[in-house]
């Protein structure tokens, strides 16, 4: 389940990236509204990730898995059903902290039953056989190798 949910949350999150820009731009938003949009994405998770990690040992990984997934839901359903450019300019760092917390509890889970997930009691295919940091440099893989598939489809779907 876990697994699941985790690639629907990296394709929401490429494909969200991609699909929200180019709906700036439906909106009249410019050149340079359209790149701060897109950075603002990062920028949250960059300047938290570590505090992200400290609120996943104290209050543990299972809850924020959650936490995160059901506020990325919610972020992601906000700009249909507000369509302007100041609700993007609020969804955007929230969908880029949401998504944060979920990486992160993900990628820090450890022992409590999680199967499929790294660093905790992995699927039987790499019980025993990878290590926390295999296992980690694979996730990475697989979601560099998702990005870019995604952000193929979502620019070959595009109607523009």
């Amino acid at each position: 389940l876990v697994l699941l949910l985790s690639a629907v949350t990296f394709v929401s999150l490429k494909g969200g990236r991609v699909l929200m820009t180019l709906y700036a731009v439906e909106l009249g938003a410019g050149p340079f509204a359209t790149g701060m949009l897109f950075a603002v994405y990062g920028l949250v998770p960059f300047l938290f990730a570590v505090s992200a990690g400290r609120l996943a040992d104290r209050l543990g990984n299972h809850a924020l898995l959650y936490v995160g997934l059901a506020g990325f839901a919610v972020t992601l359903a906000l700009p249909p059903l507000s369509p302007s450019l100041p609700v993007l300019f609020v969804v955007s760092p929230l969908i880029g902290f949401t998504s944060m917390i979920f990486i992160v509890a993900m990628q820090t889970t450890r022992h409590e039953g999680l199967s499929g997930t790294v660093g905790g009691q992995v699927s039987s295919q790499f019980r025993g056989k990878l290590g926390r940091d295999e296992q980690l440099a694979m996730v990475t893989r697989y979601v560099a190798v998702g990005f870019f598939v995604v952000s193929l489809l979502v620019a070959i779907a595009s109607p523009k």
